[in-house]
């Protein structure tokens, strides 16, 4: 899970996909298969810019050898993070007041220790 202040950027297709690779550059395990599961947002994910970056890490850095791209049917799919999102909304219920964004990382860490990863 990535974090970051509103004020700090946009969250368009560039910084969707610069999120992206942030993560497969500090995952240590080697792997040959990329699996990623995305909402219907044209803006972040749905979109060229994704698609180009999929293609590149396959095609050209040998990355991975596949990606699979999915995106479920809007309305009728319960994912894993979303009971992540709930257990983070059930958290800070508990709390009076959040005011630094530091606050915010501590919240979700709590939220579910064994299964979230924070990276600000």
């Amino acid at each position: 899970m990535f974090t970051y202040h509103e004020g700090d950027g946009r969250k368009g297709s560039n910084e969707v996909t610069s999120l992206l690779l942030t993560f497969i550059n500090h995952n240590n395990e080697p792997l040959d298969n990329l699996v990623l599961i995305s909402d219907s947002s044209c803006g972040q994910n749905k979109n060229q810019t994704m698609v180009n970056i999929l293609f590149t890490l396959v095609h050209c850095f040998h990355v991975f050898k596949t990606v699979t791209y999915l995106f479920p049917v809007r309305g009728h799919s319960y994912l894993p993070n979303d009971q992540d999102f709930s257990l983070i909304d059930k958290k800070k219920r508990h709390i009076e007041s959040v005011k630094l964004p530091e606050e915010w990382d501590s919240i979700i860490q709590e939220a579910r220790k064994n299964r979230l990863h924070l990276v600000s």
